[in-house]
């Protein structure tokens, strides 16, 4: 079965993208999840934990871009920090997550808006893996 991911984007004068409280609310979830999980896995081969699963585009911070003349971050971009596909420009922080860290932020109250879906295959290139936790 394909991999699909949630596409959440904040754009540079959201309060959520200045004040990374998508981030923030993402590592109270991720505490959470590991103070509850079992100190010793499973014995069983049956048992399969589901992962939820958060990636993001890097981007240079806005405080960042501004004390930086413009050949500064051209050559950023030239010398290997990824390119942000153009349709992505206008947003600060880009995420995307898989149907558990989905459901985990909505079922605690996150408030955002999904922008579309895409398949594993549609990622851009250079995404990392922010977050990583069992649900």
């Amino acid at each position: 079965m394909a991999k699909t991911y949630h596409v959440v984007a904040f754009p540079q004068n959201n309060p959520q993208a200045r004040h990374a409280e998508f981030h923030r609310l993402g590592s109270q979830l991720l505490e959470r999840s590991v103070s509850r999980a079992p100190k010793k896995p499973p014995v069983s081969d049956d048992v399969e934990f589901e992962y939820a699963l958060v990636l993001s585009l890097p981007s240079i911070p806005e405080a960042v871009r501004d004390l930086l003349p413009a050949q500064h971050i051209k050559s950023l971009s030239e010398g290997g920090f990824p390119r942000r596909p153009p349709e992505y420009a206008a947003y600060q922080h880009v995420y995307f997550l898989n149907d558990a860290a989905l459901k985990m932020y909505r079922g605690s109250g996150g408030v955002f808006e999904v922008l579309k879906k895409v398949s594993e295959d549609e990622l851009p290139q250079g995404c990392d893996m922010v977050m990583m936790w069992p649900h």
